[in-house]
């Protein structure tokens, strides 16, 4: 009797133990897992900017006048000082004229002056007085020369000429726009930095720009100029490189390009991105722990391909969950069916270990 008693115990107790465990396992959450690894970073990013000419600015009169003469059409490429419009001048040639024969007649004022002062005939203050009008001459001359240049608008450097958007005989206004002038002899690239790429730019990165609309041509580039302070609102640098290449033929300024800033490789500890889980600002990942799912908070460095580094936060061969994290809750009982490596898609070790979406 005592020993039936001790056998039906036995077994009450072992099912009860087996019920314990269906119980706990039908409560577990399954997951897929990846090891957290040393791995060699490229440091490869890619940002978009646009393509900027050497040299580009707006054409336009400093005074207000009546056009006399048009002397380019667009397209044109022109040499630095050549002479693009002319300005109603009749007036400042005129002034010009009066203005060169009075320096003339205080050139011969002073030089008599000084001839009668070799022989004592006049004073100190008189030789004083015409050098003196002498120079106020000259100054004239000068004032009406600028006041005629100003109406002769010039190339400020070489380069190509836009649209003409003027004609001859129409008024202008000063700082009205009349062409564009751009120098296409070499290019820049500007774009935006984001924060956390400012270390690979200090670092004197290596950098290649391409340009999709011309089959993804290729151009090396080097680090020219940045505005010192980010942005505000975006938390970004803005940037300049400058494209290295014996032709830029068919490039464009305001062209899209794509940035590619690559730094020296290096070992971090990486883990893939899809174990990342962004809350409030911040980053982070269940860790598995004796079936447990545990949360931990991480700062993350540089993505390449798919990973993210960590800079802090894990330890190597630690395992972090990046599938079936958003049914875990902190401190979760967890199943893994299976450590993902590299080797097979995620999606296809999803369906083949046929874990629950």
């Amino acid at each position: 009797m005592e020993n039936r008693l001790f056998l039906f115990l036995a077994c009450l107790l072992a099912s009860l133990q087996w019920t314990a465990a269906f119980a706990q396992l039908s409560r577990s959450v399954q997951v897929i897992v990846a090891p957290v690894e040393s791995r060699t970073l490229s440091q490869q990013r890619e940002f978009l900017g646009s393509l900027l000419a050497n040299e580009s600015v707006v054409i336009s009169a400093s005074v207000s006048e009546n056009i006399s003469r048009i002397l380019f059409n667009g397209g044109d490429v022109v040499a630095a000082g050549s002479l693009l419009v002319e300005l109603r001048h009749a007036a400042e040639d005129a002034r010009v004229n009066a203005a060169a024969s009075a320096v003339s007649q205080a050139k011969a004022a002073y030089k008599r002056q000084q001839s009668l002062h070799a022989k004592s005939l006049n004073s100190d203050a008189d030789l004083d007085l015409a050098l003196a009008n002498q120079q106020a001459a000259e100054a004239a001359l000068e004032l009406a020369q600028a006041e005629l240049a100003d109406r002769m608008i010039r190339a400020p450097f070489g380069g190509v000429l836009g649209i003409r958007e003027v004609s001859p005989g129409a008024y202008v206004s000063a700082g009205q726009k009349i062409t564009t002038l751009d120098d296409l002899s070499s290019f820049r690239v500007e774009f935006l930095l984001p924060e956390d790429a400012l270390p690979g730019w200090n670092a004197a990165p290596n950098l290649r720009v391409r340009v999709p609309s011309l089959n993804d041509a290729e151009f090396s580039a080097q680090a020219m100029s940045d505005a010192v302070a980010l942005s505000a609102t975006s938390r970004s640098l803005r940037v300049r490189a400058g494209i290295s290449s014996p032709s830029t033929a068919g490039l464009r300024p305001c062209l899209l390009a794509v940035v590619q800033m690559s730094g020296e490789p290096r070992q971090a500890l990486s883990v893939p991105e899809a174990a990342l889980i962004p809350r409030d600002g911040e980053q982070s990942v269940f860790v598995v722990v004796d079936n447990t799912a545990l949360r931990r908070l991480v700062t993350v460095g540089a993505r390449d391909n798919g990973a993210v580094e960590i800079t802090s936060g894990l330890k190597p061969d630690e395992q972090v969950v990046i599938h079936g994290a958003a049914k875990l809750r902190p401190n979760a009982a967890v199943t893994v069916l299976g450590v993902y490596d590299g080797t097979i898609p995620l999606a296809e070790m999803i369906s083949s270990a046929g874990v629950q979406p």
